[in-house]
């Protein structure tokens, strides 16, 4: 069984078919993007928990919390260029709060994926690995 999916209809961007068109300068659909937390450096003893981004054709990107890339293991997530800019949206879960909605904008600097939401700043950094990259997402 995998993560709980929500109506698209509750985002407030679009998985648009094609989009993926407007990233290939960005991102390569091949290759995986590790999140790695610049931005408040972490409180003592507290470590960042590193997140992996997956994006798909039509908009898609799922984010993963290890290296078992099954997207049915994802939390669903929906990517849109808008202004040049790359934005992901996705619904989080804790225990504190219940579902939340994330937005982070991704710009491109010198080469280096930058992400930015709210008071966080994130690199994204590309891992090329070996696998099948067939398989969709089930949203």
């Amino acid at each position: 069984m995998g993560r709980k999916r929500f109506s698209l209809s509750r985002f407030s961007l679009h998985a648009n078919k094609g989009e993926e068109q407007k990233i290939k300068n960005m991102i390569d659909l091949n290759s995986i993007y590790k999140e790695i937390t610049l931005s408040p450096p972490p409180k003592e003893n507290y470590t960042y928990q590193t997140y992996i981004y997956r994006f798909y054709k039509d908009g898609k990107v799922g984010i993963f919390s290890d290296y078992n890339l099954d997207p049915m293991r994802a939390t669903m997530g929906i990517y849109e260029v808008k202004n040049g800019k790359l934005y992901i949206e996705y619904y989080w879960h804790s225990v504190q709060a219940g579902y939340y909605r994330v937005k982070i904008m991704i710009d491109k600097h010198n080469e280096q994926l930058l992400g930015y939401s709210g008071d966080y700043i994130y690199s994204l950094k590309k891992e090329n690995i070996n696998g099948d990259f067939s398989d969709e997402p089930d949203w």
